[in-house]
């Protein structure tokens, strides 16, 4: 039985940022089909995520929705979800974020004061700022440990709409105390916040007080709402400036919230002109679309919005029914959704064949030329041809059999394997009958997906100084030594030893069997490449075993 990788949606930055990724979902994404995912316009959309229904707890969880979600863009889509302390927070974590990221969203995490500073019934003293920073701490080593997520799969927020909640002053403490317990998790991990209720007659004098207390040097930047329409610049200006005057600039600056209601029956066109007020379905598509324009347009800063909301409130339809169709996708009083807006369409048609500020950031300076398609006839290249610099080619293949490659192309310097973690192991070992061969076995150190743990690599370079080697795509055969369940394979490549995910693979088939794991479209280019592949399993005798590691690519000077 052959399977196909599970791709995390992070490969999709590198579909839009190379005219040649193809992606291996099922199907294979023509030369062609990546060159227009990869025609970023003049100026690029802002990266989209969605503010999920669930961040209240509200409604059901849906995989095949987020899985809609994640297929919004050409790139990455990002989740939004918020938790406190109070309560099993771990259990509600572990019901939004596993679905989240088996549809291959990133995630802006929300840790928010507990409910008891929310309702004014404890005062945000120092003992609380405490217990916040815990609480930061806390949850980001747990979606660390236990999901594996880097400092390129999840930022942390602030908590939100604190204005009239708690004083300036308190919050900043609160940011303060809680940064340097995240920066002690992971120092790349990242943390923005001060998002307010704009509406409120407080919010500008509010975030000056955040601001004054020395936020500045307690954040990666700002989260921030606004719903204004499309023109209306006020906000974004003052925010700049303010930002600015407290040299917090540049810095992250989030829109982690936008979007506008369809109350039924309401009327308003979408226009700028059309106001804060409901607006009809079409007139919602009208309003998402120019929001996204005008922040292109005007506002580069701004690299990355969230929609609020992704669906209805159904709890919410009777008693505050403005609050309740911010949503996307219409649902029924039980939380299942029925339709698509309007809206849905358009924001497709408007990110197809655009690029995004996140896709931009992480594109290569030159898009690359795309490679022609061999014919039919065309064989691979060969392991002993020396093609030009530049050009496409097999960079080093190891059978497993051994820690040694079996070829390396001219100009490349592959390490052998090497097993970093491990209890025992890896080792070589001969299953003959069973593979009519020798292969790598491991005994994983982790139940899970996770980086954090034991993992095989091996380090490409090219020989020439000032030469560059860039990873195109990686092959593995792999499978499960037994019949135990939830086996699996997380690929990681550290560029110039910058860590980034490819993807995970889940290993259904058991030996003699294997399943492809295939990452193809990645254009990642370094001095430096090394590929790590951690394996998991439910307990430590239950093996994961390997074999073909091929890896292709280019050098270039």
């Amino acid at each position: 039985m052959k399977s196909p990788l599970f791709l995390t949606r992070s490969m999709k930055n590198a579909l839009a940022a190379s005219a040649t990724a193809a992606l291996l979902v099922g199907a294979l994404v023509t030369p062609a089909a990546a060159s227009t995912a990869a025609a970023a316009s003049t100026s690029p959309l802002p990266a989209l995520g969605f503010s999920l229904n669930g961040e209240a707890l509200s409604g059901p969880v849906s995989q095949a929705h987020y899985n809609t979600l994640a297929d919004m863009s050409p790139s990455t889509e990002w989740a939004r979800v918020g938790f406190n302390s109070d309560g099993n927070w771990r259990e509600n974590v572990d019901k939004y974020l596993g679905p989240i990221r088996e549809a291959g969203m990133k995630v802006l995490l929300r840790a928010s004061f507990r409910g008891a500073v929310y309702d004014k019934r404890v005062s945000l003293n120092a003992t609380e700022q405490a217990r916040y920073g815990d609480f930061v701490r806390d949850l980001a080593q747990y979606v660390k440990t236990e999901y594996g997520l880097t400092a390129d799969d999840v930022v942390f927020e602030h908590p939100n709409e604190s204005n009239g909640r708690v004083s300036g002053a308190a919050y900043a403490g609160a940011a303060k105390n809680a940064y340097a317990k995240l920066k002690s998790v992971d120092p790349d991990y990242k943390i923005i916040g001060a998002s307010e209720n704009v509406y409120a007659s407080n919010w500008k004098s509010w975030l000056e007080d955040v601001y004054d207390a020395g936020y500045a040097s307690a954040s990666d930047g700002v989260s921030f709402h606004n719903y204004d329409p499309q023109g209306a610049s006020s906000k974004y200006d003052f925010l700049e400036s303010l930002m600015k005057e407290h040299g917090h600039w540049p810095a992250m600056v989030w829109l982690s919230e936008f979007g506008t209601t369809t109350v039924p029956g309401a009327k308003g066109d979408g226009s700028a002109n059309a106001g804060l007020s409901a607006q009809s379905e079409a007139g919602q598509a009208t309003r998402i679309t120019g929001v996204l324009e005008f922040l292109r347009d005007e506002y580069p800063w701004i690299t990355h919005t969230f929609l609020y909301a992704d669906e209805d409130v159904p709890a919410r339809k009777s008693s505050d029914p403005f609050e309740a169709y911010f949503g996307i996708f219409a649902n029924d009083s039980n939380g299942t959704v029925t339709r698509e807006k309007p809206a849905v369409q358009a924001i497709r048609d408007l990110y197809a064949g655009a690029g995004d500020r996140e896709t931009a950031v992480e594109a290569p300076s030159e898009p690359a030329t795309p490679a022609p398609a061999p014919s039919p006839t065309e064989s691979a290249p060969s392991e002993t041809s020396s093609p030009e610099q530049g050009e496409l080619q097999q960079l080093a293949s190891f059978p497993l059999t051994s820690a040694q490659p079996s070829a390396v192309a001219e100009g490349m310097n592959a390490t052998p394997i090497t097993g970093v973690g491990f209890r025992s192991g890896p080792r070589y070992d001969d299953f003959s009958p069973a593979y009519g061969r020798t292969v790598l076995q491991t005994n994983p150190t982790s139940t899970t997906a996770s980086t954090n743990a034991a993992y095989v690599e091996t380090v490409l370079t090219p020989d020439a100084a000032g030469h560059t080697v860039t990873v195109d795509s990686i092959h593995l055969d792999a499978a499960r030594g037994g019949d135990a369940e939830n086996r699996g394979v997380r690929i990681v490549a550290v560029v110039d030893g910058v860590a980034t995910t490819l993807g995970t693979q889940t290993l259904p088939t058991q030996r003699p069997e294997t399943t492809d794991v295939d990452i193809t479209g990645l254009a990642l280019e370094g001095e430096e490449i090394a590929i790590r592949i951690y394996p998991y399993s439910p307990v430590s005798t239950a093996t994961v075993e390997m074999t073909d590691l091929r890896i292709h690519g280019r050098i270039a000077s």
